[in-house]
Parts: structure tokens; C-alpha cells; sequence
């Protein structure tokens, strides 16, 4: 069967489009009957009382989210009975819960189920034995949301594997106590593949399936596996309840740098500031000094700039900038839309750090991304883009490899947040062993489960609600990952994120989608406002610093005029 993501799903589509329809329609009658005086009152306040429950009832079907699930996971061939709780949900005209995802993808309905309440109902799953473990969607029609469910393997007994990953700085493949620790490194172990992400003290461990695996980690560019010299572990954990320990990585360093560059400026709104910012990493070895230019739109201000750039003249803004070995810094300020901006214009803005003699990648040493005006916003929510800076929700390029997302989360409750957590399943077709985070908000951790389950965690962060201080009361996480080499044209890689405010009910963000499709000519859509072009090669990544990846000629960024153009990019023939 043809993968297809949530969103894609006939019976979804077909529900939402359904009820929205109901409710744009009763809308329209109420305004008429508001308009047009040619009936009765009595005729009118019946038609009107009737439109407005209608009206009622689409909106309670299109608002409506599943808030928790009890028990949330199973085992292969368990027959489960599980609880489903919502919020403005009318489950007594639900049509039924199902399971679906995978790879490969499956569809499981329920094949049973109670309504208890408008809120709860019980549905009962036959897990199939050959189900797949891994995390899949749960949604109840017409909840019109989705929750996470796992499906963990049969062994109710499963091993255990561990290690450390290290810098080995006396080549000895011996964890020595003074020897600097990796954090957050990824460990796959295939068949599966199943996944343990190293904590602060370098320290790996996680409850496998049994059986035989393959053990490997990517280092870094300016990082080399030394120990084991194989480069790879070969796991034999087949034996119920057995242990796989001591399967340490030490790690070797040499000359490498890599400046990597990320906006942090999510949108423009007319006459009120919002907060953006500019970080420069240095994700080598070799110390770096250069300038990072920010080239703004004519039509945009930016105020409150921290620290001060060393020029600021002819809307382009210069800091020089000296980085250590893994280091960086972050330029802070404000950016406020003109009043002469209509909603719904585009402004367009370029950023760049200077290329070293030698850069890993200096495709990544800039950004140029265009803004939309908007008013009101969501504040709970998440968006792609490439390293240029370009929107990858949509259609990418067969070398579009890595994929950078952004969740922003909002306190608008009515009380500090002590706690948030960020809960993101990965899509089957991205490499967690590339996982990397660029930049946060506030101080987090990252928990990553066997199947792939990514959770970043915000403890005491005390975040508060926007009624007391809005500004403060915004954070986000940015992190980067690649697909896999081997995503065929036509698939789309979906991605969507859930908020947990302390012990409060998830907040869903919007789904995310990008979609791999051949060039069939090159070209490109611009518009007559100064922006940076440069030739780059595209570069395969992983994690620690991203290497070692492809070297590529330094390309001094150039900024040109170009004149109007629109040419047809890709076309795509394949939808799975």
C-alpha cells in the first residue's frame, strides 16, 4: 500500500471540507436573513435559530481536539482497550477511531467502540503481530486532530544497551574521567533502526528488541570515530532480558570549520515590533574572525539592535564578530513593519557571514528569506525551510537534504508556566542520527526514544502568561535534520508538533509538509529588491558540528538587483 501522510487521508479531507462547508454556508443564511426584511419575524427567528445551532454544531465539529489517550500504547498482536478524552468534541456522532502510519504505512479502524460522553469514549484495537513498533496517529472522526500512539514490540523482556561517547584525548579507547564528554550524540542500532541520544555526561542507554544489530554513531565534521576501529559495534542481545554494555565511541578531533548562520525573525507585523535575531555558529575547531552583514528590507525597521552593529547605513547592518572553536554568538533586535505595508505584502531580507579560507560548507554561511505581513497570528505553531533560508513547506529539490524546523510556543493561559515540554515524531524518512539543535529560547533537554519519539524538555523555565508580559512570555526551539538519501521523488516528508503547557491538555501546531521533486528547468522568482545570489553545493550532515561532508569552493556572497523574473521550477508526478 502507497504511503500517504495524515493530512492527505480522503476521509479527513473529505470530513473537514464537509463541516467547514456546513458552517460557511449557515453563515451566509444568518447574514442574509439580517440583510433581506421580505419574512416574517416568526419565520425569521425559527430560520435563524436553526442556521445558528447548525452553525453551532460545524464549528463544535471543526474545533474540537482529543486531549488525552489511556493507555497510549500497545503491544504487537494485543488487543487493546483504550480511553479517548477531548475537548469541544461531539464523539456521539463520531464515525470511529483508527490507527494509522507506519512504514510500511497501515490503516487499523477500531473494531469496537462506546461513546460514554461528547468527551470520552472507549475504542477497542486488534494490533496486528506484524504491526510495525514505532509511533503512529490516532484520530477519532470528526475530533479533526491527532494524537500520538506507540505500538512497542512483543518482547516483554527486551535488552538493554549502553555506552559512552567521548573525546579520546589520550588515544588509549579508554574513557578517561577528565575526557571531555559528547552530549545529545544519536546511537542507531539496525535493524530497526532504534535510537539512544547521549545526556550531559555522555552517557547512552536504551530497551531494544531482542536480537542481532548493528551499531553505529556519526560524528561531526572536525570528528573521527578512533575507538572501535571498526568504526561500528556488532550487537548480539537475542537473549531475553540480556545487556550490550561498554559500547563507547571515543572520538579523535582535526583542523576543520564549518560558520553556519540562522534567523531567528518568524514574521512582520505593520507598526508593532516583534523579536528577531541573528546567531553565528563556528561548528569547528579553528578559531574565526569575520563580519555578519544583515541587509534588511527598505520598508522595515529595526530597533532595540544588541550590541550595536560597528555600521548602519543603507539598510544593511555589519558586526564583526571573533568565534572560538564550537562557539557562537547572537545578535538581538527588533523589527517593525512600515505603516505604508499592507497585510499580505512580502518584505525580503539577506543575511551572511564572511567565508574563511576554509569552510566545510559555505552554503550555509547565509540565509535570504522573505516575510509576509500578517495582523493576527498563531502562537502556537511550526515551520520548514532549507538552509538558504527558503520555505521548504511545499515543493524542495532531490538535493534539498537537510530540513530545518521551527516550533514557537506562547503562554496566553492565565498563570506562569512552570513546565513546557515539546513532543515531535519524526517522520519514518528523516535520519535522526543528523539531529541537531540550532537554537532555543530558554535552557532545555532532549529525550529521544528506541522508535524515534523526539521530546524537548523546558523545566522551570517559568514562562509568563502573555497578559502580564507578552514579550516574555513567547520561546521556541530550532532544529535541523536530513532525509534520507535514498526519499524517493514524489514523497512528503510531514511533520507536526505538540505543546505541553505544565499538565495542561496539548496545544497542536499546523502540519508541515515537503514535498521532493525533480528540476525539470532552473529558475527562479524574485522580485526587484536587492538580494544575494551565490552558487553553492549541496552538502550531506550529521550531527556534532555536521560533517564531514563535501568540500566546496568559497563563494564571496554577492548582493545584485535582478529585475522580475518567474520561471518554472519542478514538477512532480508522484504522490505517496
Amino acid at each position: 500500500m502507497t504511503s500517504q501522510s495524515a493530512e492527505s487521508l480522503p476521509e479527513i479531507a473529505v470530513f473537514r471540507v464537509f463541516h467547514q462547508g456546513i458552517l460557511l454556508f449557515s453563515l451566509l443564511i444568518i447574514i442574509k436573513l439580517y440583510v433581506v426584511k421580505s419574512i416574517n419575524e416568526a419565520k425569521m427567528k425559527r430560520t435563524l435559530l436553526f442556521f445558528i445551532g447548525l452553525s453551532w454544531y460545524a464549528l463544535a465539529l471543526t474545533q474540537g481536539s482529543i486531549t488525552s489517550i489511556t493507555p497510549n500504547s500497545a503491544q504487537q498482536g494485543q488487543t487493546i482497550n483504550v480511553t479517548i478524552m477531548g475537548q469541544n468534541t461531539t464523539f456521539a456522532s463520531a464515525s470511529g477511531a483508527a490507527l494509522y502510519g507506519g512504514n510500511p504505512y497501515i490503516y487499523l479502524a477500531r473494531t469496537s467502540q462506546t461513546v460514554i460522553s461528547p468527551t470520552e469514549v472507549n475504542a477497542t484495537f486488534n494490533i496486528p503481530s506484524s504491526m510495525a513498533p514505532g509511533l503512529y496517529s490516532l484520530e477519532l472522526y470528526p475530533a479533526m486532530t491527532y494524537y500520538a500512539f506507540a505500538v512497542n514490540p512483543t518482547s516483554a523482556n527486551p535488552s538493554t544497551v549502553q555506552g559512552t561517547i567521548y573525546i579520546d584525548s589520550d588515544s588509549n579507547c579508554v574513557v578517561g574521567p577528565a575526557e571531555p564528554r559528547v552530549t545529545n550524540g544519536v546511537v542507531v542500532f539496525t535493524p530497526g533502526p532504534y535510537y539512544a541520544i547521549s545526556d550531559t555526561a555522555g552517557n547512552f542507554t536504551a530497551n531494544i528488541p531482542n536480537g542481532n544489530y548493528t551499531a553505529t554513531y556519526s560524528p561531526g565534521w572536525g570528528y573521527a570515530i578512533d575507538c572501535p576501529v571498526s568504526q561500528t559495534y556488532t550487537v548480539n542481545v537475542a537473549t531475553p532480558g540480556s545487556s550490550a554494555n561498554n559500547l563507547n565511541f571515543g572520538l579523535d578531533s582535526f583542523p576543520s570549520q564549518d560558520i553556519y548562520i540562522y534567523s531567528s525573525s518568524p514574521f512582520i507585523r505593520r507598526g508593532i515590533p516583534t523579536n528577531g535575531g541573528l546567531r553565528v555558529y563556528n561548528r569547528g575547531n579553528i578559531p574565526y574572525t569575520g563580519n555578519l552583514t544583515f541587509v534588511k528590507d527598505p520598508l522595515v525597521n529595526v530597533t532595540n539592535i544588541s550590541p550595536a552593529p560597528a555600521s548602519n547605513a543603507n539598510d544593511t547592518l555589519v558586526w564583526p564578530i571573533t568565534l572560538a572553536g564550537d562557539d557562537n554568538t547572537v545578535v538581538y533586535f527588533n523589527l517593525t513593519g512600515d505603516l505604508q505595508l499592507q497585510l499580505g505584502d512580502t518584505v525580503s531580507f539577506v543575511c551572511y557571514a564572511d567565508t574563511p579560507a576554509i569552510d566545510i560548507n559555505p552554503a550555509n554561511n547565509r540565509q535570504e528569506f522573505d516575510r509576509v505581513v500578517i495582523g493576527s497570528f498563531d502562537p502556537n505553531d511550526k515551520a520548514v525551510t532549507l538552509p538558504s533560508g527558503a520555505n521548504a513547506d511545499g515543493i524542495i529539490g532531490m538535493n534539498d537534504t537537510t530540513l530545518i524546523y521551527r516550533v514557537r510556543f506562547q503562554n496566553t493561559g492565565t498563570d506562569t508556566a512552570f513546565t513546557v515540554t515539546i513532543r515531535d515524531t519524526m517522520d519514518s524518512r528523516l535520519d535522526l542520527s543528523s539531529l541537531r539543535v540550532i537554537a532555543s529560547s530558554h535552557a532545555f533537554t532532549i529525550n529521544l526514544d528506541p522508535y524515534g519519539r523526539v521530546e524537548f524538555n523546558f523545566p522551570n523555565i517559568m514562562l509568563p502568561d502573555s497578559f502580564v508580559n507578552e514579550p516574555a512570555s513567547n520561546g521556541y526551539i530550532v532544529y535541523e535534520v536530513n532525509r534520507f538519501s535514498n526519499t524517493p521523488e514524489g514523497n512528503t516528508i510531514t511533520n507536526r508538533a505538540s505543546i505541553y503547557f505544565d499538565f495542561n491538555p496539548p496545544v497542536l501546531t499546523n502540519m508541515v509538509g515537503s514535498q521532493l521533486c525533480a528540476p525539470i528547468s532552473a529558475g527562479f522568482t524574485s522580485s526587484a529588491s536587492a538580494f544575494a545570489v551565490s552558487l553553492h553545493q549541496p552538502v550531506q550532515r550529521n550531527h556534532l558540528g555536521n560533517g564531514p561532508g563535501i568540500s566546496a569552493t568559497a563563494v564571496q556572497p554577492q548582493v545584485l538587483f535582478l529585475p522580475p523574473i518567474l520561471m518554472q521550477v519542478a514538477e512532480c508526478t508522484m504522490y505517496v
